[in-house]
């Protein structure tokens, strides 16, 4: 697998967010910061909702009615299931993936208890082989109240995730609806890959973090993926450092877009 360059993005406004997103991933250059997008990016950004950024949000904090997402609780499971509905609900020309996964070191009998990535793929029309990939975590988690209340009670204390990574997952799920709208005329010429990568965050439960990732890494350079550039889309309804985008491209050239 090639990594070529890797983007972290954390953005105020939930329409600034997205806008960001769009350009980066789709005009796939750090240019975009000093010039205008074309009329196609243009439509794109025009046809952003925050109306469908929100009620994503909304539901995925409340997901089947439980207001926590940690991983290995009906609430986390409820977001999966979302999740694919949402995806399915757009109805575009992509393909969806639902790769299971266990954390085999969790505590009995969470390490019996499936996990998953979901992949959504826009592949490319002229180079499908080079990807660009979108990444935004499904996980919550309540660990900054402290480990002496975490630890005991982690299976029913509320941890609705709005912004870590409600806001993420919106964003891609967002993506997804703009990039399967045909009225735009946008046709993306590299692969698009958009991963809602299931058990990011740490837990009594387990050990580790960042499961998700991780599988789905090993399994991209088993399969020899060419990576061109990668989006983490987290926490970006929150930063102190306000419409803050920072780019890492190509040989560590450092652009840096701030509004």
């Amino acid at each position: 697998m090639r990594i070529y360059s890797f983007i972290n993005e954390k953005l105020t406004g939930m329409r600034t967010l997205l806008i960001a997103a769009l350009l980066a991933a789709l005009l796939a250059a750090p240019a975009f910061a000093q010039s205008d997008p074309d009329p196609t990016i243009a439509a794109m950004i025009d046809d952003v909702s925050e109306t469908e950024l929100i009620a994503h949000i909304d539901s995925l904090q409340r997901a089947g009615g439980h207001w926590s997402r940690v991983n290995f609780t009906p609430g986390n499971d409820s977001g999966y299931a979302y999740i694919i509905r949402a995806l399915d609900a757009i109805g575009g020309d992509f393909d969806v993936e639902l790769d299971t996964f266990f954390v085999e070191d969790a505590d009995a009998p969470y390490d019996e208890h499936p996990l998953l990535n979901i992949v959504a793929t826009f592949p490319g029309s002229e180079r499908p082989e080079a990807i660009w990939l979108l990444g935004a975590h499904t996980d919550a988690s309540a660990s900054r109240e402290g480990s002496s209340y975490w630890d005991s009670n982690w299976e029913t204390t509320r941890a609705p995730g709005a912004d870590d990574n409600g806001t993420g997952v919106a964003a891609l799920l967002e993506i997804a609806r703009i990039l399967s709208d045909t009225t735009t005329g946008y046709v993306n010429e590299k692969t698009i890959t958009l991963v809602f990568f299931g058990a990011e965050e740490s837990g009594p439960a387990y050990g580790g973090h960042h499961y998700g990732s991780l599988h789905y890494a090993e399994q991209a350079a088993d399969r020899g993926d060419e990576i061109f550039a990668a989006t983490s889309v987290d926490m970006i309804g929150y930063n102190t450092i306000k419409d803050f985008q920072s780019l890492v491209v190509n040989d560590s050239s450092v652009w840096i877009a701030q509004k």
